[in-house]
Formats: structure tokens, sequence, C-alpha cells
């Protein structure tokens, strides 16, 4: 099956139309369960929805990350790989953006980093299949969030991302940064820091993964936080891309955003409902298909 652009998708990631996440990937994740003995509690069944939710406490962030990190994973792959075809310009327009050259990313809520493993975990394993070109691309990537322990694995988990797809042109740079959305002090802090240390970058990419439980529950208190992010890229060359599963909360989300972004001139106008899709995906540790969904509520390119 092709991709967006002019290869192929690799039946280790998408055969029989369910996806499949990259082996190293698969590696990188088992690795970190097994050093945190929680690889018997992936493998076993997993907790109610309702149940499990990313916090700012110890046991709530590693719930998520035991049974949700390849949930979170695999929607940004579908993302990009675009098997059916619903997100053609998204997926073509990432894997241009990521194709050479310099780019900045501003990746919130990063959480355990279950996004950004993914989006460039995927551009690897495209590119060491000659799906697409194979350019030297360097990425400098900033991560906000509010859980410490959160973080922790994040920065546990780039330098092992990072022996990867170096192998295959991607040189990757990060830092982390204690971010609560609800405060605009702290907002304003992380996009100086982020533009900081993006010296020299030639776009500006920002991937908003899974933020509607917090964005619904705490509107009030982070639209603020929202917009300054938006107004502080007036005059850079730039992607918003925001992704989330398809839940109810994420189409009310959409509809206070649009009343949000009203209010700043250089933005587009978000006439266009939000994009989803649903598809079938392979758990790597209990070999049991799932469903996934993906709702791509909001993407700006300019």
């Amino acid at each position: 099956m092709k991709d967006s652009q002019n290869g192929t998708i690799p039946r280790n990631l998408w055969s029989q139309s369910v996806i499949h996440l990259p082996p190293n990937l698969i590696r990188i994740y088992k690795d970190a369960l097994l050093s945190r003995n929680l690889f018997v509690d992936a493998c076993g069944p997993s907790p109610e929805e309702s149940d499990i939710i990313g916090g700012d406490s110890d046991s709530a962030t590693i719930k998520y990350f035991t049974h949700r990190f390849a949930t979170s994973a695999v929607r940004l792959e579908y993302l990009v790989l675009n098997p059916i075809k619903q997100f053609d310009k998204i997926a073509s327009d990432l894997l241009t953006s990521l194709t050479d050259g310099k780019i900045t990313i501003l990746d919130i809520p990063c959480g355990s980093g279950a996004g950004i493993l993914s989006l460039l975990g995927t551009i690897a394993e495209l590119r060491s299949q000659r799906c697409i070109v194979q350019l030297p691309v360097s990425i400098c990537i900033t991560g906000g969030d509010y859980s410490n322990n959160a973080l922790e694995i994040y920065n546990s988990l780039l330098p092992e991302l990072n022996v990867w797809v170096q192998q295959y042109g991607i040189n990757i740079s990060w830092n982390t940064h204690d971010w609560d959305a609800t405060r605009p002090d702290s907002t304003a802090q992380l996009i100086d820091n982020w533009f900081n240390s993006a010296s020299g970058e030639e776009e500006y990419l920002v991937l908003i993964n899974a933020f509607s439980g917090a964005g619904n529950r705490d509107f009030d208190s982070i639209q603020r936080s929202i917009q300054h992010i938006t107004e502080r890229l007036y005059n850079k060359s730039c992607t918003i891309v925001w992704v989330e599963p398809s839940w109810g909360e994420s189409q009310s989300l959409f509809k206070k955003l649009k009343k949000l972004f009203e209010k700043i001139s250089w933005f587009p106008s978000l006439d266009k409902e939000p994009i989803g899709s649903k598809f079938k995906w392979m758990h790597p540790f209990k070999r049991e298909t799932y469903n996934g969904s993906i709702l791509v509520k909001e993407y700006i390119r300019r």
C-alpha cells in the first residue's frame, strides 16, 4: 500500500488492515517496563478507560505509562502512515517537514513520550525500509508536562530513541520543563525556553497529544496559555497539530477552541470539522487486536 508520499508502508507496520508499532519502539518500551517491574502488568488486563488518565501523581503516571503508552503511540503512527488516505495533507506535510534541514518541536503535554517516540520512530522505520528519502535532519525538542514522574520517564526514553533514529540521519536534542497549563506565566516561560533552544531552526512544530481531558475540565484556566502559544508563533513558519482519541469530550473542546482562536488575527478560520478515524491495532505484548481511534482536532500550517 502506498503512503502519502512516494513509498510503500512496510508490512511490519501495516498488515491486513492492522497497525503494528515499530519493532524498535516495542523494544524501547519493553525495556522501560522491565526496568520498572511493570512488564507483567502491561501484559495483563487493562483497567477501565475511566480509571486511566494522566495525572501529576506517581500512581496515575505509572498506570497510564503501563496501560496506555502503546495506545497513544499507535495513534500518531496511524496519522503519519495514513493507510486509508484520510489524512493526506497532514501526513504529507509532517513527512516533508521532517525530511531535512532543521525543525524544532514543542511537545505538550509530553507525558512519558509516547507521541514523540511514535512520530520520530515511525519516520525512522520508513527511512530504514527506504520508503521515504533519508536526508540529514536536526530536530530540537522541548517537552512540557506537570508530572515530574512522566518527565523522568520521558528523559529516560529519549536517549534510546536518539540511538535508534541517528542510524537513519535523524539527529535529535531535547530538554524538558515542568509546565502548568493553568498558569500563563508557566506557559510564557516554557515558550521562552523553547525559542531559546531553537536558535537557527527553520520550522516550528507544536505537537499537542491527548489533552482533551484536562482541556475540558480546566478550559477556563488553560485558555490563556493556549492563546499565548499561538500568539507567540505569529511570525514563525509553523505547524500546529492537535491529536486526540475521538472521545465525546474532544468534540466539545473543539467548539471552545474555535471561539478562542477567532480572537487571534493571524490564525486561520476554523471552518472545517475535526478529521476522525477508527482503526485496528496489534498490542505489542498481548498479541491481541484492539480498536483504536484518532481525532485531529487542530491542524494549522503557515
